[in-house]
C-alpha cells in the first residue's frame, strides 16, 4: 500500500488554514475540500486492504512422488514387507487402488491387495492378499490415474522393482551365497565357535577352539576370532600376533560378550581337552584383539583370570555384564569325585578378581536334587538383578535320568530373590529331558526361555518355549498357558542352540541344529521364527515357520545373535569331511 504521509502534509496544511484568520465563507469552503479529502483517502484505503484478499489462482500443479519403499532394485525383500508410496501432497483417495497402484510379480502377474492411507492423506500403503513370492522380481506400477485433491493427475506413469528374499532367508552379501565355512589354522584339527557377539559396526566376534591333535600334542586353544560385515575374517584383529584370531591360551571359549569401551570378554575352561583338569577361564581382550594385560589374575598380567572352585572340571558356559562393567559368568564345577556337578555363579571386579560383595567370597552355588548345571545368565537392567537358568538331575551324571531345567534369580548381592518362583527357584518342566538353552529378558521384565524337550510323541527332541511373569509365574497369556512346543514339519530332531528377539516387531528368533529324518540323516543348521505371542511364523521360510540351512555334510549349530539392521547370524562347527571348521551363516529377517 502507498504510504500515506503525503496526505497527512495536506491534511494538516488544511487543517491549520481552515482555524486560522480568515472570513466565513474561506473557512465553509477549506473545509469542504478538508471533507472531500478525507473520503478520497478512506475509499483509497479500503481499495488497498481488499486488494490482499483477491481469490486464490486455481491449483494446476501436478502431485509427484517423494519416495518408495522398498526402494527401487533391492534386494532381500521379505515376502510380507510394506509396499508404500509418499506423495508430495495430499491425493484423493478414490483415485488410488489396485488397478491405480499396481503390483505385479514375473510369474504370477498382478497381486491382489488392498491399498490404504494414512491420516494426511499422502502417505500409501499397498498390502498383499497372501505374502508374495520368495526370490521373484516384483513391480509397482502408480499409474496417471491417481490425482491430487484439486484434480491433477500425477505428471507421468512411475514403476520401480524389487526382489524378494529367498525361501532360504540367506543373505547372498555375506560370503559364499550366505555362508562362510572359516579354517583358521593350517595346522588344526577341529575348529568350532561356540558363541558370537556383534559390535556396533557389524563386525562378528566368535569364541570357540582350535584343537590340534597329533603324535605331538592333543591340546584345545581358547579362541576367538573376528569376521568383517562381508564374512571376510578380520585381519585387524590381533594383527601383531595371530591376525584374525587371538588363540593364545590352552582352553575353551564357550561364551562372550562387549563391553561398552569395546573390549571383548570371553569365558570358558582352562583345560587342554575336554574332560581334562580345568578351572574358570575368563580372558579380556582390547579392540584390536590384542590381550588387555590390565585385567585378570595370572602373575604377570596378561589377560587371564583364572576362578579354581576346587573341582576336577570345571567350566564357565555363560557370561553378562552388567551395566557398572562387572562381569557374570555361570558354569558348573564337579562334585563328589567328579561324579556329579553343581551349578557355580561367579562375579568379578572390572579387574578381574573375584567381587567380595557377591555371594561368598564373590561365587555362588546351586546345589539342586544331586547334579546340577548353568547354561544361560542374563541381567535384569531394571535392576541388576540376576536370572540364571540351567539343568538338573536327580541321579548322578554317569546313570540314565531324566533332566530338567530350573530357573534362579539373584539380588545383586547374590542371595536368592525370595519375590521370584518358590524361594527363588523356578522349575521348568515340559515332556521329558528339558534341557534350557537360551534366555531373553523382555522389557517389562518378562522371562523367555528356549530349549530342547520330548513331547513323546516320536522318538525325536523338540523345540520348546516358555514365557514366564517378572515373578516367575508362567504367563498364560503366551502360546498354551506358558508354554510353546514344536515338533517340525518334518519329523526331525531339533536340538536347540540359542534364542534372540527381533527388536522391531518381538518376533522370537530360535536356532537348532536340525537332524533331518531318513534317509539323509544329516545335521544342518535351523531357524525357527515365532510372532511375540508364541505363533509359529509361517511367513518365515516356505511357509513352515523354519529354514535349514546346509555347508555340505554335518554342521552343528551353536548360537543366535541379531544385528543392528536386523540381520540374524548363526555360528557354529561345520564338517568339511575329516575334521570341523568355524560356520556362519547370516540370514534376512
Amino acid at each position: 500500500m502507498k504510504s500515506m504521509l503525503p496526505y497527512a502534509i495536506v491534511i494538516r496544511e488544511e487543517k491549520d488554514r481552515a482555524f486560522g484568520m480568515m472570513s466565513y465563507e474561506e473557512g465553509r469552503a477549506i473545509m469542504k475540500r478538508f471533507a472531500m479529502l478525507l473520503m478520497i483517502i478512506s475509499s483509497f484505503m479500503i481499495a488497498s486492504c481488499n486488494s490482499r484478499h483477491v481469490a486464490g489462482t486455481p491449483d494446476t500443479t501436478r502431485p509427484a512422488i517423494s519416495s518408495v519403499s522398498p526402494l527401487n532394485n533391492a534386494t532381500g525383500v521379505a515376502v510380507n514387507a510394506a509396499i508404500t508410496v509418499t506423495f508430495s501432497e495430499a491425493m484423493n483417495v478414490s483415485t488410488i487402488n489396485d488397478t491405480s497402484f499396481l503390483v505385479t510379480s514375473a510369474t504370477t502377474g498382478t497381486i491382489t491387495g488392498t491399498v490404504t492411507s494414512d491420516a494426511s492423506g499422502i502417505v500409501y500403503t499397498f498390502t498383499p492378499n497372501s505374502p508374495l513370492e520368495h526370490n521373484i522380481k516384483h513391480t509397482v506400477t502408480i499409474t496417471t490415474a491417481v490425482q491430487d485433491s484439486a484434480g491433477n493427475a500425477l505428471g507421468s506413469l512411475s514403476s520401480w522393482s524389487f526382489t524378494t528374499l529367498g525361501a532360504d532367508h540367506l543373505d547372498a552379501t555375506f560370503g559364499s551365497g550366505g555362508k562362510v565355512r572359516a579354517a583358521l589354522s593350517t595346522i588344526a584339527s577341529d575348529e568350532i565357535a561356540y558363541a558370537a557377539a556383534i559390535q556396533s559396526d557389524g563386525k562378528i566376534v566368535t569364541a570357540g577352539l582350535s584343537a590340534v591333535y597329533s603324535s605331538l600334542t592333543n591340546t584345545n586353544y581358547f579362541t576367538v576370532a573376528r569376521f568383517q560385515t562381508n564374512g571376510a575374517l578380520d585381519m585387524n584383529f590381533n594383527p601383531t600376533f595371530s591376525p584374525g584370531k587371538n588363540d593364545h591360551f590352552i582352553g575353551r571359549a564357550f561364551a562372550v560378550a562387549l563391553q561398552s569401551d569395546g573390549k571383548i570378554v570371553a569365558a570358558g575352561s582352562s583345560g587342554s581337552l575336554a574332560g581334562s583338569n580345568s578351572d574358570f577361564l575368563i580372558v579380556r581382550y582390547n579392540g584390536d584383539g590384542s590381550s588387555d594385560i590390565s585385567f585378570g589374575t595370572a602373575s604377570p598380567l596378561d589377560g587371564r583370570s583364572i576362578v579354581a572352585l576346587g573341582g576336577t572340571r570345571d567350566s564357565a558356559r555363560a557370561l553378562a555384564i552388567q551395566a557398572d562393567g562387572m562381569i557374570v559368568v555361570t558354569g558348573e564345577s564337579t562334585t563328589n569325585n567328579g561324579n556329579t556337578y553343581q551349578a557355580v555363579i561367579a562375579r568379578l571386579d572390572t579387574n578381574g578378581t573375584l567381587d567380595s560383595t557377591f555371594g561368598n567370597a564373590g561365587i555362588v552355588t546351586y546345589n539342586a536334587p544331586l547334579t546340577s548345571h548353568a547354561y544361560v545368565v542374563k541381567i535384569q537392567s531394571s535392576d541388576d538383578k540376576i536370572v540364571v537358568g540351567g539343568i538338573f538331575k536327580d541321579v548322578d551324571e554317569n546313570t540314565q535320568g531324566l533332566t530338567s531345567s530350573y530357573l534362579l534369580r539373584y539380588g545383586s548381592n547374590g542371595a536368592l530373590d525370595s519375590s521370584f518362583g518358590t524361594g527363588g527357584i523356578v522349575t521348568v518342566s515340559t515332556g521329558t529331558n528339558t534341557v534350557i538353552a537360551g534366555m531373553e529378558i523382555l522389557q517389562g521384565g518378562k522371562i523367555i526361555i528356549a530349549g530342547t524337550t520330548n513331547n513323546n510323541t516320536n522318538s525325536t527332541n523338540d523345540l520348546f518355549l516358555m514365557r514366564f511373569n517378572s515373578d516367575g509365574t508362567l504367563d498364560t497369556t503366551f502360546g498354551s498357558s506358558g508354554i510353546v512346543t514344536t515338533d517340525d514339519a518334518y519329523q526331525g530332531d531339533a536340538t536347540v542352540a540359542g534364542l534372540t528377539i527381533q527388536q522391531e516387531d518381538g518376533k522370537i528368533i530360535v536356532a537348532a541344529t536340525y537332524l533331518s529324518p531318513v534317509p539323509s540323516q544329516t545335521n544342518n543348521f535351523a531357524l525357527f521364527r515365532y510372532s511375540a505371542d508364541g505363533v509359529l511364523d509361517t511367513t518365515f521360510g516356505a511357509g513352515s515357520g523354519m529354514v535349514t540351512t546346509d555347508f555340505g555334510r554335518s554342521d552343528y549349530a551353536e548360537c543366535v545373535q541379531i544385528q543392528q539392521d536386523g540381520k540374524i547370524v548363526v555360528v557354529g562347527a561345520v564338517s568339511n569331511g575329516s575334521n570341523y571348521d568355524i560356520g556362519l551363516a547370516r540370514y534376512w529377517p
